[in-house]
């Protein structure tokens, strides 16, 4: 189980990222 959590974990902050990315260009796009 630690295992597989030490793993999920950094996939999971890679994709909150990724979100946050996503966003932060959605919103300069709208904003030009």
């Amino acid at each position: 189980m630690v295992g597989r959590k030490s793993l999920l974990n950094p996939y999971r902050l890679a994709s909150l990222s990724f979100a946050s990315l996503r966003l932060c260009e959605k919103n300069i796009l709208t904003k030009k």
